[in-house]
């Protein structure tokens, strides 16, 4: 989805840093960062659907190895009410 903005940029249509002396690059980095994982979360791509499927695979399994790691027990995934394998 094109919502011109890049079409802009290519016809030369954006704002100089020599014409705001209020620019920061710090706030010009953070609005690309916003922009970007906007756009990644947004994406329709196969590919990009994959690497977020694994990103939150990866964010669930480091989740419960810390929670094992810190002694909470947490859900019993595959064990009976005894605490043994089922």
């Amino acid at each position: 989805m094109d919502s011109g903005a890049y079409t802009a940029i290519l016809a030369g249509d954006y704002p100089r840093r020599a014409d705001d002396g209020t620019a920061s690059i710090r706030d010009e980095v953070g609005d690309a960062a916003r922009h970007y994982r906007r756009a990644f979360e947004e994406s329709q791509d196969p590919l990009v659907s994959l690497i977020r499927d694994l990103g939150g695979t990866v964010a669930g399994a480091r989740d419960w190895v810390t929670s094992r790691l810190a002694g909470n027990s947490g859900t019993d995934h595959g064990t009976n009410s005894g605490g043994n394998p089922e």
